[in-house]
């Protein structure tokens, strides 16, 4: 039986047209502009961006399956992911993220790594919670919850 393979790959400029042949349904599509990802887009529109910004693929038995980035911006080291729907619940944003995690160890010699989940959003916590990472802040002003994890 053949193992569903989860991977993360530095983001080439076919990713980006391959990610703009996806359709999105309009529910999505707003998802993606409000999430960490926005980030993304800005960054591929504003070189000149003082964020630095390592963005990825992540691919799902070779099939681009959604996006990650690795940005430091409010003073901390920020992980962000975005799974398509057609991808989720199957794992996938998990594998990434551990990945993820592998590369801010070993590449950037991050010491800890942080997420920032939307208010409510039950399946991004749950998933930090199940990589260990710890639950720093609550901003109730922003709506949002900010989760930690050490690395090395």
């Amino acid at each position: 039986m053949k193992k569903n393979k989860v991977e993360i790959r530095l983001f080439k400029i076919g990713d980006y047209i391959r990610f703009l042949k996806v359709r999105l349904g309009p529910r999505t599509m707003g998802e993606f502009s409000r999430s960490l990802l926005g980030y993304f887009i800005v960054a591929l529109k504003d070189f000149s961006s003082k964020i630095k910004v390592y963005k990825f693929s992540v691919y799902y038995n070779e099939r681009i399956a959604g996006f990650g980035a690795i940005y430091n911006e409010r003073g901390f080291n920020e992980l962000g992911i975005f799974i398509l729907p057609g991808y989720r619940k199957k794992g996938i944003a998990t594998e990434a993220t551990k990945e993820l995690i592998k590369y801010c160890s070993a590449k950037l010699r991050y010491n800890k790594i942080s997420v920032i989940i939307p208010e409510g959003k039950t399946t991004p916590e749950k998933i930090a919670k199940n990589l260990g990472f710890k639950l720093v802040k609550r901003d109730k002003k922003e709506k949002i919850v900010v989760y930690e994890k050490r690395i090395k």
